[in-house]
């Protein structure tokens, strides 16, 4: 099994979250198969870049994908699916 790029990771945090509505760090860690540690690395980056932000409803912190981070998303989306047309 080789190991994910940390351009897979945020592709994964942003697709998870573009799905969903919200989520809890512990949903993310467990969806996509990280340690707490390492996703909150990404978390605050990905939130630092105003990717996603953070929400805290009765003491309960949720993350959710920002306009910003939906429209990236999707770009990358768009440009996975041309780079595979070319390819295969």
């Amino acid at each position: 099994m080789r190991k994910r790029s940390s351009f897979d990771i945020i592709l994964q945090i942003l697709e998870l979250l573009n799905e969903k509505e919200s989520c809890k760090k512990t949903e993310i860690v467990y969806d996509i198969n990280l340690n707490f540690k390492t996703a909150e690395r990404y978390l605050k980056c990905l939130e630092k870049k105003g990717l996603i932000k953070l929400e805290r409803y009765n003491n309960v912190k949720l993350y959710s994908i920002t306009n910003r981070g939906r429209e990236l998303y999707e770009r990358i989306k768009e440009l996975r699916e041309i780079i595979n047309e070319i390819l295969y």
